[in-house]
């Protein structure tokens, strides 16, 4: 059966042919694969505050990783902080 299917082809041809099968199926792969960006926060949290009204800033340490090979940017980003009074504040970046 598995000759009839490969002809005349050497067991070296074979195994090239399956290669290269197997290369053009995660080159395509990778191409349609989307990035995924895993944003790790720090174990601190650095509030600016103001003696009379609500904090409008913080500084948030964070490390961004790409578990692909495909090249990812992150455009928008948002935090929800909820402050000791139960209020919610949300922060963004772009």
């Amino acid at each position: 059966m598995i000759r009839c299917f490969f002809g005349t082809l050497s067991p070296f041809e074979i195994l090239v042919a399956i290669v290269a099968f197997l290369t053009a199926a995660h080159t395509l792969c990778t191409i349609i694969a989307k990035p995924k960006l895993k944003i790790f926060c720090t174990d601190s949290i650095g509030v600016v505050i103001s003696p009379h009204e609500p904090t409008d800033r913080f500084h948030l340490g964070c490390n961004l990783i790409n578990s692909t090979s495909k090249v990812g940017t992150l455009h928008y980003l948002e935090c929800l902080v909820v402050d000791p009074s139960g209020q919610d504040r949300l922060f963004q970046w772009n």
